[in-house]
């Protein structure tokens, strides 16, 4: 069976959630056995080098054509959605998949229904992978005065609207997370299956908690700060957590910050910035580590970070809200925290090597139930089985 999948722009050095994704799904449907081919929207910058054989498409910025398509098709107001329509309408795309002919197409990003118009020609199954419900993702990370802008208003529907089509014309939607599944079910029920980051089943690990030490060590990961939730993040931490865990217990816990561009300077004394980690060099750091903690509080989709951080079996501090509606169970698979003094209080009863190896264990469990390399075959297996709606 031959699968085509397709990519927005988001192959950079800077590896992130969503390429991390893509690039695990191609790996594992090869290892089932399918045969994969790749076509990538392209945009400055990108590295594609990192996606080995690829077809790429470059869409042209003309606000007319927009305008015209977008009036006669509303979803296309979704400028996301706009520049699939145009790769669907162009002449290289449409002599490429005719001559290949799919048996599946598997698009990333709901924004990518346009597409769908290529599969209905050849009788392909069109599934979209969905990283995000995307009016609220873009809604959240607006400012308070962006979001009293009405064009904004106008763009949330645009993009809701985009979401109801992307429904109404896949043949399944491969949701990230529960919260996500949900609201897609009330749309299209039959066709919605959950899909966790594929990326993950590469990263369990055993239990295993550090001997008592006189300082424990906190890691806060973002892949980039210009991303929003995970600046506000970072924020929260170096202004709030950090200060007030080091007057309470001084020199029992030292914080340690990875990710690229962040923005705050004059960090607190029991703060060390990392910057960006190559994923080469990342486990070799973890190992030093003894904590996770995220106070991510808002932003939608599965957090790539924290994920992870459980999968390696750390004890993970997390509000529920950041954790996409999956099951976890507070003190059993992480702490729960919803306040600076919840983060504080959390850290704290980490001081217990009991507890730490507790929540290792539980962690371990969870993901191994939850993120096996197993439990994604059979779902790619469901996915990929199935006949056009």
């Amino acid at each position: 069976m031959k699968i085509l999948i397709i990519t927005p722009s988001c192959h950079y050095k800077s590896v992130g959630a969503v390429q991390k994704d893509i690039y695990s799904t191609i790996d594992l449907l090869k290892e089932i056995g399918y045969e994969v081919l790749l076509y990538t929207i392209d945009q400055p910058g990108q590295d594609l080098s990192l996606i080995g054989e690829w077809q790429k498409f470059s869409p042209q910025n003309n606000f007319l054509l927009w305008l015209k398509a977008a009036i006669i098709n509303w979803p296309l107001f979704d400028r996301s959605a706009y520049i699939f329509y145009q790769l669907s309408k162009d002449k290289t795309f449409v002599e490429f998949f005719n001559q290949v002919k799919p048996d599946i197409i598997f698009s990333y990003g709901n924004y990518s229904w346009p597409v769908s118009a290529a599969a209905v020609k050849i009788g392909a199954k069109f599934i979209i992978r969905s990283h995000n419900y995307e009016p609220l993702h873009f809604w959240e990370e607006l400012s308070t005065i962006k979001k009293i802008d009405p064009l904004n208003w106008f763009r949330f529907l645009a993009k809701l609207l985009s979401e109801k089509k992307s429904i109404k014309v896949a043949d399944a939607i491969a949701a990230i997370s529960p919260n996500e599944e949900k609201k897609y079910k009330k749309w299209g029920r039959e066709k919605i299956v959950l899909l966790p980051l594929v990326s993950l089943y590469k990263n369990i690990s055993a239990p295993h908690v550090s001997k008592n030490k006189e300082t424990l060590n906190i890691f806060y990961m973002g892949a980039s700060y210009n991303v929003p939730f995970h600046r506000w993040g970072a924020e929260v931490l170096i202004k709030k957590i950090a200060p007030k865990v080091e007057d309470l217990m001084p020199g029992k816990f030292r914080f340690y910050i990875l990710g690229s561009k962040l923005p705050f300077v004059n960090l607190a004394s029991n703060i060390t910035y990392m910057g960006f980690v190559p994923e080469s060099e990342m486990s070799k750091f973890l190992y030093q580590m003894d904590i996770g903690a995220f106070p991510v509080f808002s932003g939608q989709g599965m957090k790539q970070k924290i994920f992870e951080s459980i999968c390696r079996a750390y004890p993970v501090i997390a509000p529920r809200v950041s954790l996409g509606g999956y099951t976890l169970e507070d003190k059993k698979h992480f702490i729960e925290a919803h306040s600076i003094d919840d983060f504080v209080n959390g850290i704290f009863s980490l001081n217990d090597i009991k507890l730490r190896k507790e929540l290792s264990i539980g962690a371990s469990l969870f993901a191994n139930a939850n993120f096996s390399k197993e439990k994604f075959i059979n779902i790619f297996s469901q996915l990929c089985k199935g006949k056009k709606h």
